[in-house]
């Protein structure tokens, strides 16, 4: 893209919009049932720290039927030139426009995220609204926390996915694929979506009122589930892990390795989403931990690892892993906790 290499020097950041980053894949575009492009609505240092987009980048792209490309929301000047030059929005591996893809996957962090992922769609030439999108275009789909409350983007949406996504995501793309090349149109491949687990599908509901005008819910319409219940991944050492991390081209916000030690949270404090949203409690092994530890770091460069949990001093193992951790022979490595309670600080 001859237009980009021209622009980049008049772009505050332009390591943003490269791509090329360690340990990012490239694949051949004929040999593929599924492309789809995970798109982070927010600045490229705020979406590559987050681990959810490793770990889905990661997942998907060991599969040698799917392509996994990442696109996040570009900055003003970007913005600008895009809409100046008539171009659109486009991937980092590829530079393919949003619209040239089977899927267009969105995390929705929380709902500050809505308006980026609308001005995402118009900048990639995706219709904004769903019932306006034609066979051609990808699927929309939703996922992250801000995915079990979706009703305000519901006419955006193609389909919402709740739940553990690791395995989903990589089921859902490999159906979707499949349902593409053989030509299958999109009321059929949404109505294929809304019989997946953990998958909701806005245009196949309806809401229902009272005769004084009260919301009462929603309910289906034609053969789909009448409640769509989240995935749930029982075993964190049996889900695909990012051993493989990216490593960015601009300072990120989290500049480490971050490893997942704990999903959940058993306080039930009333007020934290997440807590709520990811129960029951797992925990990593901390054998599982290490080995994402040094595989991470060797194909990184990274010297600091971050134990990512909702409340990291309630894994029952915490002091045997950071022992372990710090003991790690050839490499020092600091360990950073950035979730912890004061209650479970002990001596050791």
């Amino acid at each position: 893209m001859e237009w980009l290499e021209q622009i980049l020097p008049q772009l505050r950041l332009p390591g943003r919009y490269t791509g090329g980053e360690v340990n990012s894949v490239r694949k051949d575009p004929g040999r593929v049932d599924c492309r789809l492009v995970l798109a982070y609505p927010d600045l490229y240092e705020i979406g590559m720290s987050y681990l959810g987009l490793q770990v889905l980048y990661q997942a998907v792209n060991r599969e040698p039927d799917l392509w996994a490309e990442r696109v996040f929301a570009p900055d003003r000047d970007l913005e600008r030139q895009l809409q100046a030059a008539g171009r659109r929005l486009f991937s980092l591996e590829s530079r393919t426009p949003l619209a040239d893809f089977d899927i267009v996957g969105f995390t929705r962090q929380h709902e500050l995220n809505d308006l980026d992922i609308l001005a995402m769609l118009r900048l990639g030439g995706i219709p904004v609204r769903s019932c306006e999108r034609t066979d051609a275009h990808p699927l929309v789909l939703l996922g992250g926390p801000g995915a079990s409350h979706p009703e305000p983007l519901a006419e955006a949406l193609d389909a919402v996915f709740v739940g553990d996504g690791e395995r989903a995501l990589v089921e859902l793309a490999r159906l979707v694929g499949e349902l593409r090349r053989g030509r299958a149109g999109r009321r059929r491949i949404l109505e294929e979506l809304a019989r997946q687990p953990g998958v909701y599908v806005p245009s196949l509901y309806r809401p229902r009122y009272s005769a004084a005008g009260d919301y009462l819910g929603l309910e289906p319409v034609g053969d789909v589930p009448a409640v769509v219940r989240r995935r749930l991944e029982p075993d964190l050492d049996e889900l695909p892990a990012p051993d493989q991390p990216l490593v960015a081209q601009v300072q990120t916000v989290h500049d480490r390795l971050a490893v997942e030690i704990q999903r959940g949270c058993t306080r039930g404090c009333r007020f934290c989403q997440a807590g709520m949203i990811n129960r029951p409690t797992r925990q990593r092994s901390p054998a599982g931990v290490l080995r994402l530890l040094r595989r991470g770091l060797a194909s990184s460069g990274h010297d600091e690892v971050s134990l990512l949990s909702l409340s990291a001093g309630d894994h029952p193992c915490l002091v045997e892993l950071l022992e372990l951790i710090t003991s790690e022979p050839g490499h020092p490595v600091a360990a950073s906790l950035p979730s912890l309670r004061a209650e479970t600080l002990t001596t050791r």
